[in-house]
């Protein structure tokens, strides 16, 4: 984790966006384990997965924005 050029707003910013990614990343993996999902269930699933890539490109973007400082 690169949080070291980061001034501590940015840095608890960045935490916090990583811990809602974690949080997505559990919950499409929970919704994973069952054997049968319904249609609104694929969907739901669907939705957080594109939840949490649109997190990953934001943390990435602020990493970046802090290794250029």
């Amino acid at each position: 984790m690169r949080d070291i050029d980061l001034n501590p707003l940015e840095s608890t910013k960045l935490q916090l966006l990583r811990e809602r990614h974690q949080t997505l990343d559990d919950e499409i993996d929970e919704a994973n384990k069952k054997i049968y999902l319904s249609a609104r269930e694929q969907m739901r699933i669907k939705e957080l997965k594109v939840r949490r890539l649109r997190l990953r490109d934001l943390i990435t973007q602020l990493e970046e924005e802090g290794d250029g400082s």
